[in-house]
């Protein structure tokens, strides 16, 4: 894959940022059942039929890309690439990365280049903060950008979606954090075909935060695949729940009831945010990671920080981001 670069200099960059983004509950979650592979004769339209319906919040830690597209001239008749994780050289174990990346190369129609692709990570990989969406996404953006494609920012985050249904990394991160903020996804489906709420910014919202302590990973991949039945029984009822009250409070509950249910707050996760919940913060684990998050007002986040403080992991504290993924600024 990775291939002697012929000039010293890019003839083009670009950068973008996408949101992580933490799921709360989810409910009628499509399965992995037949489209295993993109349907090019229908532009991907199978998996952006794609999806599920849930509630989360986009937070302003997430990834940034950046990709240089070097012009290889005529020795090499494909384009290549390869793609550095904060500085790490990462050609494997990078499948959604790879998925945007080729359906790029067959919208260059037969010009050909080699890519270096940068993820900056500021949230850790694998435990529930959806990770892989945000390094979709923002590669797509910037591929768009730097490739001269000419994709409209809806048709790039449909590429991004795509690609996690065909590598079973998530379901409806991408379009929740398209969107950004603090959303309500009532239809399945990728950006464009799905239907997201999000809730009207408010100057209250300014003051909250979300304190996350990510203990170990969890694979999204095995539960999407192994255990979508109980995702769709217990999801459909929290759902209900919070299509009438639309609170943060109530969303925090809520995703304690619904994790519970799964049996996914065990253990240290189950002690600790017993103890949040003594001291009268709402918590609950993000989907799908041993990752507990609770949001509180500013106020109040050396107290939430006191009682997860020690206990190992990685401890982040983030506001919630409010613009969903973007182009940036050189």
């Amino acid at each position: 894959m990775v291939m002697t670069v012929v000039t010293a200099s890019a003839v083009s960059t670009a950068k973008a940022f996408c949101p992580g983004h933490i799921t709360g509950f989810l409910a009628k979650v499509s399965d992995f059942v037949g489209d295993e592979k993109l349907n090019k004769n229908e532009g991907g339209s199978a998996h952006l039929r794609k999806g599920s319906l849930g509630a989360g919040l986009a937070i302003d830690l997430g990834i940034t890309t950046t990709v240089r597209v070097f012009d290889k001239g005529n020795n090499y008749s494909r384009t290549s690439y390869d793609v550095l994780i904060n500085g790490l050289n990462k050609n494997s174990n990078i499948e959604v990365t790879k998925s945007v990346v080729e359906q790029y190369v067959e919208l260059l129609h037969g010009r050909s280049y080699h890519i270096k692709i940068e993820h900056e990570t500021s949230i850790p990989i694998g435990y529930g903060l959806s990770s892989s969406g945000a390094a979709a996404l923002s590669l797509s953006y910037a591929l768009n950008r730097a490739l001269k494609v000419g994709l409209d920012m809806e048709r790039a985050a449909q590429i991004a979606h795509s690609s996690e249904i065909e590598c079973k990394t998530g379901l409806g991160s991408v379009l929740a954090q398209y969107v950004g903020g603090f959303e309500l996804r009532s239809e399945i489906g990728g950006p464009g075909v799905g239907v997201v709420s999000k809730f009207p910014y408010h100057p209250s919202v300014q003051d909250l935060k979300v304190i996350i302590l990510c203990l170990s990973p969890l694979s999204t991949k095995k539960f999407l695949t192994d255990d979508v039945g109980l995702l769709n029984g217990y999801g459909e009822e929290m759902l209900e729940r919070f299509s009438i009250s639309r609170n943060i409070n109530d969303f925090l509950d809520i995703s304690f009831d619904f994790a519970t249910r799964l049996g996914l707050i065990r253990g240290k996760s189950g002690s600790l945010i017993k103890k949040l919940k003594s001291q009268g913060f709402g918590s609950s684990v993000a989907l799908f990671g041993d990752t507990i998050f609770s949001i509180v007002k500013s106020n109040n986040v050396d107290s939430v920080i006191n009682c997860l403080k020690g206990n190992g992991g990685t401890l982040l504290t983030c506001g919630i981001d409010h613009h969903g993924a973007r182009i940036l600024d050189k």
